[in-house]
């Protein structure tokens, strides 16, 4: 819908709204933020302030690495350590059973799309194990922009590639965890050079556990960052949790910009471990956040992420560790720069795209919020809000979620899927995982 505003034509005005610019070196103000065309053309300081500003507006966050499909399988898999995940005779029966029905595997991708976007994300990277194709498909009918990582080397795995893109979807590859027997040196060599070829990164679980970094280390007498570089795969990488890392590695992983994502919450259920953020920002590493799984972190909620991030790094850093700015960035323009699409994305500025978030400060987990040089609404958002609090997720202007309005997912579907693929696994009838 078309209107003037300030004598300008334009499709939607936010008024009188806390603006959260995304930067971290922005201070926070009250204005208006108009929109045209699906990109924010103009923002204002208001020349007249409400009594309380009841919303605030944020850009939208980015969940850089989200496994959808498993979804379906809501906490299950947190029960035991990831490395357990590997070795699970029931958990290979999940898998295999959701894999042999198309129906969950739809269902699943589209209830972590669902969840993620009514969280306030925007745009994301979707490791997608079991069905890239369905994951990509159930994006583009959502609305939601991501890059999907495909495992190669399967037969047909180009074929599945272009099919990937053909909906709209940007690609990278998908490696092995590093104490997967099929990880060699030639394979990663191998994977590096159709990285060259096809001009994509590599999405691979780094360091995720001491088990795995280890492993590594026993098989090459390096780190596994350290191999990646001899086998020419370190500057194709994307770089996904890196709770192992040490320090020589944080200064690869800077040296080669290799973007990182860290997952807390999935990362803390599972005893993975906490990522080094503070060190990793301070080499000028390229850092964003995801959900991981609602497998097995519980949930697909990004701002509850932005909370885990601060929790673990002041539990090791103490409070100045990470900031509400500083988390806020992490989830925001720190995920576009990650995701290759800062220039676009990230941050609430003239001329870039309205992918926007609006939250309710109505509501009394959000109150109060207290105004002047130390404002904490930056505070509250980062460390307080989660997707509950979100009124609104708009993607170019506009809004693919709206609280209270048509769900994205049926949820009656979601449990007879769920059900479904459980019992067939033998999930009813097992007494332990291992």
């Amino acid at each position: 819908m078309v209107s003037r505003w300030r004598g300008l034509v334009v499709e939607r005005v936010l008024r009188d709204v806390w603006v959260i610019s995304g930067r971290a070196g922005d201070d926070p103000f009250v204005g208006d933020i108009a929109v045209a065309n699906g990109r924010i053309t103009h923002i204002d300081r208001s020349t007249r302030r409400p009594v309380r500003p009841t919303r605030a507006v944020l850009p939208g966050l980015a969940n850089a690495h989200l496994h959808p499909t498993p979804a379906l399988l809501r906490t299950a898999l947190a029960s035991i350590t990831i490395d357990d995940n590997d070795r699970s005779p029931l958990v290979g029966r999940l898998y295999e059973a959701l894999r042999a029905d198309r129906e969950a595997l739809q269902l699943g991708a589209r209830l972590a799309l669902a969840e993620t976007m009514s969280s306030g994300a925007t745009c994301g990277c979707l490791h997608e194990y079991l069905a890239p194709e369905v994951a990509a498909r159930q994006a583009a009918e959502l609305g939601f922009p991501c890059v999907v990582a495909v495992h190669p080397g399967e037969p047909g795995w180009r074929e599945v590639l272009a099919r990937v893109r053909d909906t709209g979807a940007e690609v990278m590859l998908a490696g092995l965890n590093e104490n997967d027997p099929a990880n060699t040196d030639e394979a990663l060599r191998e994977l590096a050079a159709w990285a060259g070829e096809l001009g994509v990164r590599v999405h691979a679980h780094v360091s995720e556990t001491r088990e795995r970094h280890e492993h590594m280390r026993a098989r090459t007498g390096r780190t596994p960052v350290a191999h990646y570089r001899e086998m020419g795969l370190l500057e194709h990488l994307y770089a996904v949790h890196c709770t192992a890392v040490e320090d020589e590695d944080v200064e690869l992983l800077a040296a080669h910009d290799v973007p990182v994502v860290v997952t807390p919450s999935s990362e803390a259920l599972l005893g993975d471990g906490i990522a080094p953020l503070a060190a990793l920002r301070e080499a000028g590493v390229r850092v964003g956040l995801g959900t991981d799984g609602a497998a097995w972190a519980g949930g697909e909620d990004v701002l509850r992420e932005l909370t885990a991030a601060a929790l673990l790094s002041r539990a090791v850093g103490g409070p100045g560790a990470l900031r509400g700015g500083e988390v806020i960035e992490l989830a925001t323009l720190g995920g576009a720069r990650v995701l290759g699409c800062e220039s676009e994305r990230g941050s609430v500025e003239v001329g870039k795209r309205a992918d926007l978030v609006v939250l309710d400060l109505e509501r009394p987990g959000l109150r109060p919020v207290l105004e002047g040089p130390l404002s904490t609404v930056r505070e509250v958002i980062a460390f307080a809000a989660t997707g509950a609090d979100v009124i609104e997720t708009m993607i170019g202007g506009t809004a693919v979620h709206r609280r209270g309005g048509t769900p994205l997912v049926e949820v009656d579907a979601v449990q007879d899927a769920a059900e479904r693929v459980w019992r067939r696994a033998g999930g009813d009838r097992a007494r332990t995982w291992l």
